[in-house]
Order: structure tokens, then sequence, then C-alpha cells
């Protein structure tokens, strides 16, 4: 049995304790970039979507209000003859 801060572990924690391997602090940083790197283009992505989603939202209306636009003219101009 293995004594670990004031309490007592059973054999097969002990040896699983034992047998951790150290941390790896290169990966962990390696990783934490890629995963704040890829973050920052998911984010760059989403704001350039975002920004393309709006101004075609903008043109689809524009082009509904130019043919409401010439649908009134029309009639106006049939109902003036």
């Amino acid at each position: 049995m293995l004594f670990c801060s004031g309490s007592v572990l059973p054999d097969a924690i002990a040896g699983f304790i034992r047998n951790v391997p150290p941390v790896d602090t290169a990966w962990i940083d390696t990783t934490s970039k890629r995963a704040a790197q890829k973050l920052e283009k998911l984010d760059t992505d989403l704001k350039n979507y975002r920004g393309n989603s709006i101004k075609e939202s903008i043109r689809c209306e524009s082009v509904v209000i130019h043919d409401v636009l010439i649908l009134i003219l029309r009639l106006m101009l049939e109902n003036a003859l």
C-alpha cells in the first residue's frame, strides 16, 4: 500500500500513480498555440460570413424594392393613359 497525504491508496491505484508519464509541456504549448490560431481563423471566417450575409440580404431587398417600384410605375402609367 502507498501512503499519500495521510491516506492509504489501494495497490492498483498506487501502481498507476507510480507509472504516470511526465507532463509534456512542449506538446501542451504547441497544441494550445495551434488551437488559438484555429480559433482566430474561425472567428475571422465567421465575421466575414456575417458581413457577406448582410450584404447579400441588402442586395436581395434592393432587387425586391426595385421590382415593386417598377410595378407601381407601370400601374401609374396604365391608369394615366
